[in-house]
């Protein structure tokens, strides 16, 4: 999760420009307000494709690309919150069995989460039915490696209900990333924020959020986005997390960086998010080699 808190003041117009148009202010203004109602369902097809590049080669040295299907159910509203159930299914791309019997996992799960009136997620509310599903799949995922020892450690490591959270967000806030917000035509906003990450570390980062288009006749909004950890923290919690998975191991002399930037295409009268690009460039410099991860993860609403 990430908790976005707005170096600027925004505030949110209470008049509407338009009865059908919820999200638009006024020509050069839109709010990001969910405007969902109780049962409703929707899904997004999800593309995930990954490269790897090493020592500056344009040639990616691996790539691999990932399909599934997300469904949203609004299966409670009230006025201060919205509670919704994300369900996977249509995987495809799998490499290997252990990726098989994860993703097998996620299709029997419903994830359900809490976002506050805007459409801003909130937190997970089912988290004991997810710890005993995560205690299976690491259970059944112990007995397909030759070495236990590090298997061991991400048991206890996922099965902590503190870390439990930044293993199944990560779509969920793709989705509900800037809710709340007021935006205007040409006029940034930087906000500070706070990575939710593995072992509860305090990662923090900063971030800038532009509206790039209004177009009333699609019934849609353009947003962008850049978001990257502080200077030095990302090297930090790489080393905090690998002391939690094999006490006493440290990387030393390894400079790495990471960047995301996202575009976001929101449809006026509903507040959902039609289309999503999310990039993240990682960068890792360590005994003269360099690896280059970019991940790319598209959602488009069906």
């Amino acid at each position: 999760m990430k908790k976005i808190i707005f170096v600027s003041v925004v505030f949110l117009s209470q008049c509407v420009f338009g009865q059908e148009l919820m999200n638009l202010v006024s020509n050069n203004e839109v709010s990001v307000i969910s405007y969902w109602n109780n049962e409703e369902r929707v899904s997004f097809t999800c593309t995930k494709v990954e490269k790897v590049y090493k020592n500056g080669k344009k040639k990616p040295k691996t790539e691999k690309t990932k399909k599934y299907k997300l469904a949203l159910s609004i299966i409670d509203s009230t006025e201060h919150s919205y509670t919704i159930q994300m369900t996977y299914s249509d995987f495809s791309g799998i490499e290997n069995e252990q990726e098989e019997m994860c993703n097998s996992a996620l299709t029997q799960l419903s994830i359900k989460y809490v976002t506050d009136e805007f459409g801003a997620y909130d937190s997970i509310v089912n988290k004991n039915e997810l710890q005993a599903s995560m205690k299976q799949v690491i259970d059944a995922l112990y007995k397909t490696v030759s070495d236990t020892s590090s298997i061991g450690h991400l048991r206890d490591l996922f099965l902590n209900e503190d870390n439990l959270e930044a293993l199944f967000v990560s779509d969920i806030i793709t989705i509900h990333n800037f809710y709340g917000v007021g935006l205007e035509l040409s006029k940034p906003i930087d906000y500070e924020l706070e990575f939710l990450t593995l072992g509860n570390y305090m990662l923090e980062g900063e971030g800038k959020i532009t509206l790039l288009s209004i177009d009333k006749t699609r019934d849609l909004a353009r947003i962008s986005s850049t978001q990257k950890p502080n200077k030095g923290k990302t090297g930090e919690y790489l080393n905090y997390l690998m002391n939690l998975l094999a006490p006493g191991e440290e990387i030393d002399d390894f400079k790495v960086s990471n960047r995301v930037t996202q575009s976001y295409e929101m449809e006026l009268s509903s507040g959902w998010m039609t289309k999503i690009k999310s990039k993240s460039v990682s960068k890792v410099n360590y005994d003269g080699k360099s690896i280059k991860t970019e991940i790319v993860n598209t959602f488009i609403l069906n």
